[in-house]
């Protein structure tokens, strides 16, 4: 589940002083498989499927856009709201490497996405795109010797940098994004159940024409 909220500020020409705000909220579901070639190596392919929800919200501040903000809307330029749907198969390669009771973890995700809208607000919005993604992941996971709780503090978290493909990379102008995060758990391996770890992490997102960041719970499952 995610929640992602945007705002594009004009910097030239006669539209200047206006915003627009783009929120999307969404949930995915689907499942896959790991296969363990070795102690070290493994694989896991994934078919998921996702569904999303769009909206647009403009203010006009400017004598241009006060003037031509009905004409723009009607357009399904501005003010709008659409529900989409995404298949997203995908490939988790993964190499692990024990390190006394640390765990480094290597790993690329090839993902593709099709996407298509079901429900739009204006008949001019319409939505169809096919885009894909790799992602290369370097994950340090720490234990610190320390309980609280009665279960061990873990520290660690990840450098990864993910290029964009296709619709994708033409539709956010982006061609690559780079994330570095950071967290704090508690470890619940075989003592709760399914949970391998609850805490907090926090992220730092950068790359061209796009920055930002992320904080909230950092839980994992281990099946």
């Amino acid at each position: 589940m995610g929640y992602l909220e945007s705002t594009n500020l004009p910097r030239s020409g006669p539209r200047v002083s206006d915003s627009s705000e783009y929120t999307t909220w969404a949930i995915e579901f689907g499942s896959g498989a790991r296969f363990w070639f070795s102690d070290h190596f493994s694989l896991a392919p994934t078919l998921m499927g996702l569904y999303g929800h769009t909206s647009s919200n403009y203010t006009a501040r400017s004598a241009f856009m006060k003037a031509n903000q009905a004409l723009a809307t009607q357009l399904g330029l501005i003010n709008w709201s659409v529900d989409t749907w995404t298949l997203r198969p995908a490939i988790n390669i993964q190499y692990v490497v024990p390190l006394y009771r640390s765990i480094i973890t290597l790993s690329s995700d090839p993902t593709y996405f099709y996407t298509e809208d079901f429900n739009s607000s204006n008949r001019n919005v319409q939505i169809d795109g096919s885009s894909g993604s790799v992602a290369i992941k370097i994950d340090v996971d720490v234990p610190l010797g320390v309980e609280l709780y009665g279960h061990e503090l873990r520290s660690g978290g990840y450098l990864s940098r993910t290029d964009l493909f296709g619709d994708l990379r033409s539709g956010l102008g982006v061609h690559h994004m780079n994330e570095i995060h950071g967290r704090v758990v508690l470890d619940f391996l075989n003592q709760y159940w399914k949970f391998q770890w609850i805490g907090v992490g926090a992220s730092y997102l950068w790359g061209p024409n796009i920055t930002g960041w992320t904080v909230g719970a950092d839980i994992a499952f281990r099946f």
